[in-house]
């Protein structure tokens, strides 16, 4: 039985300093935290502990890093550890066909599928489309960073996308475009293409992500497929906020866009 009790406590200390060792890189953990674990191999890693409510040490200003842990103690690590945000991993949300409408009054039209969408113009000429999805500032109280959008297309069907303006605004009464990515090449090949902003930018709950699309069509028989879109969002270490009134966060300032003109596997 004592022997179990080992392994089990071996095993859960290890799953712990796995989860510090992937943390502690998102968390930027401090240092100097405690007086007894400065300089200590494993401070930045107790610092995490401490930033992120695991531990409060053993008494005020002290860790006491080489005394020995309870099965008691453990558990309480691991409750709160468990509790935690991530702040790993992408998230990608795949926006619905249903999403895609027609930009303005232009007469342009959508037939909506199971498998695609078939953008449609009334005659010759240059129309736009575009899709605004419902994407989250926050997930588990941190902040999201708008990263991509993957747009999957057909454009092999008479008409032809000669621009694509991927915006993430800023919101408030007169929102202003915070990021911004444009692709101005003719494109009549059928491909899911990415389009990633040079720097992420901060997703504030009041912000809102617009991708919009020109087609070029011959006539009113011509249409392009879009298959499927979907947005990346990059989980951060820092608390969500709604806007500017409420974030101690300092936006960056935007870079110039560039025009990002990849394809899936580096067409």
């Amino acid at each position: 039985m004592k022997h179990k009790n080992l392994i089990l406590i071996g095993t859960v200390l290890a799953s712990l300093l796995i989860a510090l060792s992937f943390g502690v890189q998102k968390a930027h953990a401090t240092t100097g935290c405690f007086t007894d674990t400065i300089g200590h191999p494993f401070e930045t890693f107790i610092c995490w502990m401490l930033d992120n409510g695991i531990t409060s040490g053993t008494s005020p200003g002290i860790y006491s890093p080489n005394a020995n842990v309870t099965r008691g103690q453990m558990a309480v690590f691991m409750q709160r550890q468990a509790e935690i945000p991530p702040t790993t991993g992408n998230i990608y949300i795949n926006a619905g066909l249903n999403d895609w409408i027609p930009n303005g009054t232009s007469g342009a039209s959508i037939n909506y599928y199971t498998n695609v969408i078939e953008l449609h113009a009334p005659s010759a000429g240059t129309y736009g489309f575009q899709i605004t999805p419902d994407l989250p500032g926050t997930l588990y109280n941190r902040q999201m960073y708008f990263h991509s959008v993957k747009l999957c297309y057909d454009a092999t069907h008479g008409a032809s996308i000669v621009g694509v303006y991927l915006r993430h605004y800023e919101g408030g009464a007169t929102p202003t475009i915070f990021n911004e990515v444009t692709d101005f090449t003719a494109r009549t090949d059928a491909i899911c293409r990415i389009y990633s902003f040079t720097g992420d930018g901060s997703l504030w709950g009041s912000d809102h992500v617009v991708l919009f699309i020109q087609g070029s069509f011959g006539s009113s028989a011509n249409s392009i497929w879009i298959g499927a879109t979907t947005f990346t969002l990059v989980p951060s270490a820092i608390t969500g906020t709604l806007s500017p009134t409420d974030s101690t966060e300092q936006r960056p300032v935007m870079e110039v866009p560039q025009p990002v003109n990849t394809g899936e596997n580096g067409q």
